[in-house]
C-alpha cells in the first residue's frame, strides 16, 4: 500500500504533510464539552472537487450530548498550497445532529458529511484524506506482523500547534496482533501514550523505504500507509489501584486516573460500513 492521501490541493505535496493535514481538532461546548480528534476520509477520491464524498470521522462519544461545537480548517491559496497561519473555524449549533452514527450501535464511530455543511465553508481549504485504498484487505491484514510500528495523529490533552493548525504525532506499536479481534471485537490495542483529547485519532502504519511481513518477506517501497484503526478509549490506572477502560475525550474526571500508555482502536474497515448511509 503506497497510495498517497487523496486531496484537491497542489500535486507537489509530501505524504507527511498530507498526513498532518488529514486531522481536525474538534471542540465542543456545554456540560458535555471538551476536545477530540477527527480526520478526513473520502469515499470517492476520484471526484475530490465536489467534496460530496468527503467526511470527517470521529468517535460518537466525542459528539454525544453536545449542543454546540466547532472545528478548524486551514485555508489554501490559488495554487492549492496550504496557508498554515490562516484558518477557517466552522461553528455548528446542535452539533450532535450533524453526525451520522455507525450502523452498529456498539461501534463508537460517526461521520460528518462535508456536503451537508458546505454552505457554511466560505473559502477553499487544504486537507489530506484517507480513502478505501488505505484500509487493509483481509489478505493484507493476514500478512501483517503481530507487532507493527504505528503512528497516531491527534490532539492529546488539547495540545496542538494552533498557530499553524497542526496536530501532534505520536509513535508506538501494536500491543495486540492486528490479525486477531481483541476480546472478540473488531479492535486491537496499541502501546502508545493515549491521553484525553486523542479520541478519534487515526492509527496508521507508516513505513519508509522498506518493511517486512509476518512470513519475513522483505519489501522495498517508497513508503507504505495503512489506516489500521481509530483510537476510542484507553485503560486508566486509578489512585485506588484499579484499572478501568474509559473514553479518552477531554473532560473533567473526578477520580485520579493515570494513563498506562495503552489504547483501544476500532478496526479501520468499520469506516466502510458508512458507505450506504451516504447515499
Amino acid at each position: 500500500m503506497a497510495k498517497e492521501l487523496s486531496n484537491k490541493n497542489s500535486n507537489d505535496i509530501s505524504v507527511t504533510d498530507l498526513i498532518t493535514s488529514a486531522t481536525v481538532r474538534i471542540e465542543t461546548f456545554g456540560k458535555n464539552g471538551g476536545t477530540g480528534t477527527g480526520f478526513f476520509f473520502d469515499f470517492d477520491p476520484q471526484t475530490p472537487e465536489t467534496l460530496d464524498s468527503l467526511v470527517i470521522v470521529t468517535n460518537c462519544h466525542v459528539v454525544d450530548g453536545v449542543q454546540n461545537g466547532q472545528f478548524t480548517l486551514t485555508k489554501k491559496d490559488q495554487n492549492g498550497e496550504q496557508i498554515n497561519t490562516e484558518h477557517l473555524t466552522i461553528f455548528l449549533e446542535d452539533f450532535q445532529s450533524h453526525w451520522i452514527n455507525h450502523p452498529d450501535d456498539e461501534v463508537d464511530l460517526c461521520i460528518l458529511p462535508i456536503k451537508s455543511i458546505k454552505h457554511l465553508i466560505k473559502e477553499d481549504f487544504f486537507y489530506g484524506a484517507f480513502d478505501s485504498s488505505h484500509i487493509p484487505t483481509k489478505q493484507e491484514i493476514e500478512n501483517l506482523c503481530a507487532i507493527e510500528e504505528i503512528i497516531m495523529v491527534g490532539y492529546p490533552e488539547n495540545i496542538w500547534d494552533d498557530h499553524n493548525n497542526k496536530p501532534i504525532v505520536r509513535k508506538g506499536i501494536t500491543a495486540t496482533s492486528p490479525r486477531l479481534p481483541y476480546l472478540g471485537y473488531d479492535e486491537f490495542l496499541i502501546d502508545a501514550a493515549c491521553f484525553p483529547g486523542s479520541s478519534g485519532s487515526p492509527i496508521i502504519i507508516y513505513n519508509i523505504g522498506q518493511y517486512m511481513d509476518r512470513n519475513e518477506n522483505h519489501y522495498f517501497v517508497k513508503y507504505r500507509i495503512i489506516l489500521l484503526g481509530i483510537l476510542y478509549e484507553g485503560p486508566q490506572y486509578t489512585a485506588e489501584g484499579e484499572i478501568e477502560r474509559v473514553p479518552i475525550k477531554k473532560k473533567k474526571i473526578v477520580k485520579t486516573q493515570l494513563p498506562i500508555n495503552l489504547g483501544a482502536a476500532i478496526n479501520g474497515s468499520k469506516i466502510l460500513d458508512f458507505a450506504e448511509r451516504l447515499q
